[in-house]
Order: structure tokens, then C-alpha cells, then sequence
């Protein structure tokens, strides 16, 4: 122990924390335990806070099997030992809640962000599984979709749920229950996705390839019956993989990509669907229409998206289901105005956009700054993203977002393989995906090949003006 230090704490609400703490440092550290660590970092109940922000870290990606709701209700179950709760304080409930995903909302359009944001429903009908996921002895306590919702909603809403479905499988024989409680809500949310893991159990993780992106067994069926009832059907896929959706984006009125939306999830899945939050997240990758358009990303090589002469497939339309960094929010937004200031290869590089709130509600739009280098010595991505900024807007309000580009962020490298600008025309483009550019500007670069090292690229800096004109 550090001279000077005091004994350090051995319990937090009568619960011996040094074990957990032990298997934490092994665990981290691969077997090996250092001397002295356990009595720097724990030396108070304050300093649980510290503790669970490491088991935060280390546990809950991989480890944690983040189960659709009712997959496995036996998980929902456990009986716990009370170490979690005195693990987790208040100060940690509150930025949990704020910092877990804000799903990406996708699906079809306004109609389906009206489906979301209308006031809370009578009834609702959800997969089935009471409570929170407790998953055992050194995991944080989560918030599962159905206590978020049940918690947002409060005791003056009935709110049914059913299984519906396991995750594998074909067994359809909960689908009559499911239909029949949909038919008499008026807003069915369905939760869909993978079980996430490294058990051979689980769908979804490392190490768990699979030949299909799918969803797994009859979830997508049971998407399919429930909204054939004619209730507004809210989807949400809970999983750690880029599934194909195709099956499921055309018969939801809206479609949330919660991922897996960690310990107060369910909490932060409700404030967004009842409008509470908006579901500012982006797309980090593109979503196929089918398993076969895989690979698929959004700086492909000029040309290389598509099939030859024809561009789509024989059965397929060549474009993703959704593009990279697509997202809506309850709200619509406006761009305008891209100005580029640019001189030569070694100088720095400004483009200014206005973006503007042209709907009803508050709204942060993810403003995306794509770059194509138009004439270069070898083939460069058609688009590329090279910077993004998160403007928060009130309705009708507009400002000036200015990116500041160092050239070395649009250096490749070149026949020689030396990492280089080279000079001649770019274009710069600002939209809310990649698919979705709603302002260009081309420009030159004058001066001589200017070379840069990969590994000292700049990033992207930006600033947000204060309101401008709408």
C-alpha cells in the first residue's frame, strides 16, 4: 500500500467488493495482476462509482448476452445478490440514460416518425419478458425495453406483452397471442434483433459468422403478422450486427436500430419513442437490401457500387436498404449556401453551409462533409466522408456550420505509394448521408504534389455559428 493511504474499503452496502474487483483486474489485465492497484483505486464507497464505470467497460460489450425481450426469460429471472444495485448509484443512472445510442430511425419517412411521436397509446403489445436483465454476480443491472416503456408510460396506460417468438427456430405458435393483442392496441412495438455473445447460443458477436444477415428464426414473420392487423407497427432491432431489414423496413410505419443499447436502454428506447429524446444517431455503416450485396460501404471506388453496364442486380437494386449515416429525427432539415475557401495543396481548407430546422420540433441534424477528389494518378472512392458535426436547431432556426479541412486529410497514396495531395479539383459535398447530399461545391487546389506522412493526418475541426436568418 502507498505510504500515507488509508485501509482501503472492503464493502459497499455490506457487500465484500474485493473479490469482484479482483476477477475485474484479472479479467483486464489477462491473468496477470499487478501489486498495489487494489488499494490505489478503492479506498471509499466513493469510489464504487469507479468500479462500476470499469466493469462498465470491460464487461458489457462482449460479455453480456443483450437478449431480445422474452428470448430467454429465464435470464430476466435470476435471482440477484443486491452487489449490482450498490454498484450503480444515481450519478451513473442519469448519464447512462443520456449516453446510450439514440437508435437510428429509419423506415418510411414522416409517417413513420408520426407513428413514434404520438401521445402514449391505450395499449401496447411487446415481446414478452418481466423486468431487467440481472445477468449475474459482477454485471451491472439493464433496463430491458419492456420496464423502459412500462416506467415512460406509467400506471394510467395498459400495456400487454407477448413472446411472440424465440430467436431460432420456426415455432410459430405464439404468433395467434401476438396478433390478437395487436389487434386491440393502438400501437404495436415489436423488438427484434440477435443474442449477442461469444456462447455458441448466441447470433450475434465474434466469432458467431453467419451466411445469412437476416433476422434469425421467425422474427421477421412475426413483424410481417403483426402488421398485417392494421395497428401502426414501431420495430425495433436490438443487436450488435447489420442485418438486412428488407423484410421488415416495408411493413413497419417506423423502424429504430437500437444496437445493443446498453445498461438503461430500455429507458432511453422509451424516451425516444414517445418523443421525449430524438433519435439523433447516424448510421456507422450501410445496410444491404440482401446478403449478397455484401461488401458494401459507402467510399467505393468510382464505378464500383454497381453492376456493370446496367448498374442494379438481375434481382436487386444496387444501392443499400439504408445508406451510410442515414437517419431521421421528428423533425426535417435544410442545406444551403456551401461556400469553399481553398488556395494549394499545403493550405488549409473552409467550407461554410447553412443548415436550418424547417419543421415542427427541436431537432439535431448530423450535418456530413463528403470529399471526391474529381482528377488524381490513381482511382479514388466516388465519395468519402471527411468530417461530420451535430447541430442542435429549435423550428425555424438556421446556423452557419464552418469546417476547417487540412489538406492532409484528402492525401492517398500513389503509384510511388508516397502518402500525397495532388493538385487539381475536388468537390465538397454536405448532406444527411451518404446517399442524401443536399449541397455541393467544386473547387481547385493549385501548388505541387505535397507529401504527408498517414499517421500524422489532421482531423476535421468545426464550429457552429450563432442562429442566422431562416
Amino acid at each position: 500500500m502507498p505510504r500515507g493511504t488509508q485501509e482501503p474499503t472492503r464493502e459497499v452496502g455490506g457487500h465484500d467488493i474485493r473479490p469482484a474487483l479482483e476477477a475485474q483486474l484479472l479479467k483486464r489485465d489477462g491473468g496477470r495482476r499487478d501489486a498495489g492497484i487494489i488499494e490505489e483505486q478503492v479506498q471509499g464507497a466513493e469510489h464504487a462509482d469507479c468500479f462500476a464505470k470499469q466493469a462498465a467497460d470491460v464487461f458489457l460489450d462482449a460479455d453480456v448476452a443483450h437478449e431480445r425481450v422474452g428470448a430467454r426469460p429465464d435470464l430476466f429471472d435470476l435471482p440477484g445478490n443486491g452487489l449490482e444495485q450498490h454498484l450503480v448509484t444515481t450519478r451513473q443512472i442519469r448519464p447512462a440514460r443520456q449516453q446510450a445510442p439514440r437508435p437510428v430511425l429509419g423506415g418510411n419517412g414522416e409517417r413513420g416518425a408520426d407513428a413514434a411521436a404520438h401521445d402514449p397509446p391505450e395499449l401496447i403489445i411487446l415481446p414478452s419478458g418481466p423486468g431487467a436483465l440481472r445477468p449475474g454476480r459482477y454485471f451491472t443491472e439493464h433496463v430491458a425495453p419492456l420496464t423502459g416503456i412500462r416506467a415512460a408510460l406509467g400506471p394510467g396506460v395498459v400495456v400487454l406483452d407477448e413472446k411472440g417468438c424465440d430467436l431460432e427456430g420456426e415455432d410459430r405458435s405464439g404468433f395467434a397471442a401476438a396478433t390478437s393483442a395487436a389487434s386491440a392496441a393502438d400501437v404495436a412495438v415489436v423488438v427484434v434483433g440477435g443474442r449477442s455473445g461469444l456462447q455458441r447460443e448466441a447470433s450475434v458477436g465474434e466469432a458467431r459468422d453467419a451466411m445469412d444477415l437476416r433476422l434469425t428464426g421467425p422474427q421477421q414473420q412475426l413483424v410481417a403478422a403483426v402488421s398485417e392487423t392494421g395497428t401502426p407497427t414501431v420495430v425495433v432491432v436490438m443487436s450488435g450486427c447489420a442485418h438486412v431489414l428488407t423484410g421488415v423496413a416495408d411493413k413497419a410505419a417506423a423502424l429504430l436500430v437500437a444496437w445493443p443499447p446498453g445498461e438503461q436502454g430500455g429507458n432511453a428506447l422509451a424516451d425516444v419513442l414517445f418523443g421525449r429524446a430524438q433519435p439523433t444517431d447516424r448510421l456507422p455503416v450501410s445496410l444491404p437490401r440482401a446478403t449478397g450485396q455484401v461488401p458494401l460501404y459507402h467510399s467505393h471506388r468510382a464505378g464500383g457500387a454497381k453492376s456493370m453496364f446496367y448498374a442494379d442486380y438481375t434481382d436487386c437494386a444496387h444501392a443499400p436498404l439504408f445508406a451510410f449515416g442515414h437517419g431521421l429525427a421528428y423533425t426535417s432539415f435544410e442545406h444551403r449556401d456551401l461556400l469553399v475557401a481553398a488556395s494549394d495543396t499545403h493550405s488549409g481548407i473552409t467550407a461554410t453551409v447553412v443548415v436550418a430546422n424547417t419543421g415542427q420540433c427541436p431537432g439535431e441534424q448530423v450535418v456530413q462533409l463528403y470529399a471526391t477528389d474529381l482528377v488524381a494518378s490513381v482511382s479514388r472512392p466516388a465519395i468519402q466522408l471527411i468530417g461530420f458535426a451535430r447541430v442542435a436547431l429549435e423550428p425555424g432556426q438556421a446556423r452557419r456550420v464552418s469546417f476547417l479541412v487540412h489538406p492532409s486529410r484528402l492525401a492517398f497514396y500513389d503509384e510511388e505509394m508516397d502518402f500525397v495531395v495532388e493538385p487539381g479539383e475536388f468537390t465538397f459535398a454536405t448532406g444527411a448521408s451518404a446517399a442524401d447530399l443536399r449541397t455541393r461545391a467544386t473547387f481547385e487546389l493549385a501548388g505541387t504534389k505535397a507529401r504527408y506522412s498517414q499517421r500524422s493526418v489532421v482531423a476535421v475541426r468545426y464550429s457552429v455559428e450563432e442562429p442566422v436568418p431562416a
